[in-house]
């Protein structure tokens, strides 16, 4: 009956044809419509409607259903605490006792307090004074924190396998803050340290994972770890959005970036880093002076330059992950002049070389998306387009040329992380990828040559002296070398003993303990005394040219030369060997005390390798690999890349650039750089048969400066060849003078660079070997002639 009473009433005001043509229906006494009936339709029939629509649901329906929803689980809650009251102690116990870890039983109502934290969102406290205040914190945990002991041992290998090479934490200050809060870290108010701390154990998982893949561990396990504690990070992610100026917060930002930068979708990472730069900028870190180091005046250098190593890892994300998805960068290269930071303490140089190699090629990186792939880059033409990637694809080919410490090839055995092969890894794919970028677009003159393009240097050195300790020299030698490098040099010529003063000069009973004045030439790359040198010049990249002097035993005779090596940085070896074949000077010493002597035909034996050219591996974009003996000299005579290979070098000492020979002797080989250290005397008048003509220190030393750019500009022209010559300068041992004169040649004979000092000097200049083809077709032209027509 209440269900009859309950029902909706139906009507019918039309028929169904009426209500079909949308048209007024006049109901007739039969049961029918007037309109039926003039359309003559037997069956005119009136369907019931129900007047009545559902009721509609109230606003916020959804609301009320979750609010309902929780009351439910609520209740459970209660429910649950209330069923526990009778194992609470009683009264008199809980008077007597104190609460410890010894006590499992946890009161209803903190139980329940408990529950209603994890329930409901922390409070959050709005204040009006420029900033946002948050508090108290309440943060969620998706994956429990491992022991501290575990823990312990993922920092560690977070450290060791990735923050060493990429320094986002100080480890000495993050131990630090690990020991005092590790503890408390699931009830601690600060949202930074908490996602520090997941985002380093995530990271640790990850390593882990990778390790596992090779050892057939858990990788299940390490995974679930490392989502777990990337999942804690996140959840207070719109915390660290709201702190102002606070460097742990950007910390966090860019680690959280770095872990997920590796996953499928790199959006996720993307907006993380531009929040941290934006952070950054906020704080100035993008500029050479930070607003937040001058706001801060109690900043040591040390955190000042742990400020600028996390603006420069973000700088490094942001650009890999532009370049990947082809979305513009958070920070304008255009808008922004930090320095490179030091190497932290206790990091080894090849991770410090890894950073800043990562951070060279983040640059080029930039210039790749902002040149070529931009909207402003979309307008230009084809041919422009074209000619920026030219120079892009040369830039990448000299950065890869500046880093060969990492970017030799690398094994896969031992630890990828702990070991460095890992980046070195990642390094190489983000280098093809950005060749990839490029290629594309480059122009297609793959049929016609590349320029051939060298970049060289001398490194004049000024005096050494007899009792000057080797320490110091090689101080100075690498100081050289860092300064070369930083002026894009490939290759850096040193002078003729360059680790000694001219010892020849002297008398053999004059020269007291002069075997230390002598290097092993066998033992040049592992001695304690030579190896600092081409340890550094392998760091940097450069190959070397070192005058010094050699002693060898042969047939179980000792045997002293003056004599010169090429170190190739890409073979990490000793490539080449000369040593001088023409000696100056007397067997013997002049009668006159006062005299100056030079008896290097007393000290030394004359070379005996000869005057033999070779190839240097590495150093030119795009070089054609010929076929080459075993001396390194090309074959291929027929060959239409003859000249298209690695350089051809040649190495000369001092005199023996006064002699034709030698540069012929390398010229018909095809040289294209010779390679010069000496030391010239300023004045020695007795040597040079000029005692009776008085002619004065400053005329000698004029004299012999013309002579030595006479001989270097005109071999160079006549053998149509490069030519650098490195001098030793100044006064040596208070008394012996040395003339300066460092410099670079063109095969025209014009000077390219040349020192103007005495001391310590680095000139640099930019070859181009294909200046050498037109007079090299002459120079053969010639000697083929003169071989035709000789009696």
């Amino acid at each position: 009956m209440a269900d009859a009473q309950h029902q909706t009433p139906a009507i019918t005001k039309a028929c169904d044809l009426c209500r079909k043509k949308k048209i007024r229906c006049q109901r007739t006494p039969d049961g029918g419509c007037a309109q039926c009936t003039r359309a003559n339709v037997a069956d005119c029939h009136f369907t019931p409607i129900a007047t009545k629509k559902k009721a509609r649901r109230p606003p916020g329906h959804k609301q009320i259903a979750i609010l309902e929803e929780r009351l439910r689980r609520t209740e459970g809650l209660l429910q649950d605490a209330v069923g526990k009251l009778g194992t609470e102690p009683s009264r008199s116990e809980s008077k007597s006792s104190t609460p410890s870890s010894t006590n499992p039983v946890q009161h209803p109502l903190a139980m329940m307090e408990e529950n209603l934290a994890q329930l409901s969102p922390p409070p959050q406290i709005l204040t009006w004074k420029g900033m946002m205040a948050l508090g108290p914190f309440s943060l969620p945990s998706f994956h429990p924190l491992p022991p501290h002991n575990v823990a312990i041992e993922l920092v560690e290998e977070a450290f060791s396998g990735f923050y060493d090479f990429y320094p986002l934490f100080d480890k000495s200050d993050f131990l630090l803050q690990f020991r005092a809060n590790y503890a408390h870290s699931s009830s601690s108010t600060d949202p930074a340290w908490w996602a520090c701390i997941n985002t380093v154990l995530s990271l640790a998982y990850r390593l882990r994972a990778m390790r596992a893949v090779r050892t057939s561990g858990d990788l299940f396990k390490e995974s679930q770890g490392a989502c777990g504690h990337i999942h804690n990070a996140l959840a207070v992610l719109s915390e660290l959005l709201l702190l102002h100026d606070s460097f742990p917060a950007v910390q966090a930002l860019v680690g959280m970036a770095a872990v997920l930068q590796g996953t499928p979708n790199p959006h996720s990472a993307s907006v993380l880093v531009t929040a941290a730069l934006r952070m950054a900028q906020g704080m100035g870190f993008h500029r050479r002076t930070c607003r937040d180091d001058m706001a801060n005046s109690t900043l040591s250098e040390e955190e000042k330059a742990q400020r600028r190593r996390v603006f420069w890892i973000a700088f490094c994300i942001d650009k890999d992950i532009s370049l990947r998805t082809g979305q513009p960068f958070a920070q304008d290269d255009d808008d922004m002049d930090p320095a490179l930071p030091p190497a932290l303490k206790g990091v080894s140089n090849v991770a410090h070389g890894i950073f800043h190699a990562r951070i060279g090629l983040a640059v080029i990186q930039g210039q790749i998306y902002k040149k070529l792939y931009s909207v402003q880059a979309s307008r230009q033409s084809v041919a422009d387009r074209a000619a920026v990637a030219d120079e892009l694809n040369l830039l990448l080919h000299f950065w890869k040329s500046s880093g060969a410490m990492v970017m030799d090839e690398v094994g896969l055995t031992g630890d990828l992380c702990t070991t460095g092969h890992l980046h070195k890894l990642i390094l190489r794919f983000t280098y093809v990828n950005c060749l990839a970028m490029v290629d594309p677009i480059l122009p297609v003159t793959s049929s016609l040559p590349m320029a051939r393009i060298l970049r060289v240097a001398a490194a004049q050195l000024g005096p050494n002296h007899l009792d000057t300790p080797r320490e110091d020299i090689l101080d100075r030698i690498i100081k050289l070398l860092r300064a070369a490098g930083q002026k894009g040099a490939q290759l850096v010529v040193f002078p003729e003993t360059a680790l000694t003063t001219f010892f020849p000069r002297y008398r053999l009973e004059d020269v007291p303990q002069s075997d230390q004045y002598f290097e092993d030439g066998s033992t040049l790359l592992t001695s304690t005394r030579t190896r600092p040198i081409f340890d550094e010049a392998a760091i940097l990249g450069l190959d070397v040219c070192l005058g010094f002097a050699e002693k060898s035993s042969e047939g179980g005779q000792r045997r002293q030369h003056n004599s010169c090596v090429y170190y190739s940085a890409k073979r990490r070896d000793i490539l080449a060997k000369y040593r001088k074949i023409h000696l100056p000077g007397t067997l013997q010493p002049f009668e006159d005390a006062g005299a100056i002597n030079q008896l290097e035909k007393l000290w030394f034996s004359p070379g005996d390798l000869g005057f033999t050219a070779f190839r240097a591996p590495g150093l030119v974009l795009n070089a054609a690999k010929l076929s080459v003996d075993s001396d390194g000299i090309n074959n291929n005579g027929n060959d239409r890349d003859d000249n298209r290979g690695d350089p051809i070098m040649g190495m000369m000492i001092c005199n023996d650039r006064r002699w034709a020979e030698s540069w012929r002797c390398y010229g018909l080989q095809g040289a294209e750089v010779i390679l010069c250290g000496y030391n010239t005397t300023a004045w020695a008048p007795d040597l040079c048969g000029k005692a009776e003509m008085q002619q004065t220190y400053e005329e000698s030393e004029e004299e012999s400066m013309f002579q030595h750019r006479l001989v270097m500009t005109a071999n160079s022209y006549m053998n149509s060849c490069f030519s650098i010559s490195a001098a030793k300068s100044g006064v040596e041992d208070g008394k012996y003078g040395l003339i300066r004169g460092s410099m670079i040649v063109s095969p025209d004979g014009y000077v390219l660079a040349e020192a103007k000092t005495k001391g310590d000097e680095v000139i640099f200049a930019e070859l181009d070997l294909d200046d050498c083809l037109p007079g090299k077709s002459m120079v053969s032209l010639l000697s083929q002639a003169m071989i035709n027509f000789s009696p």
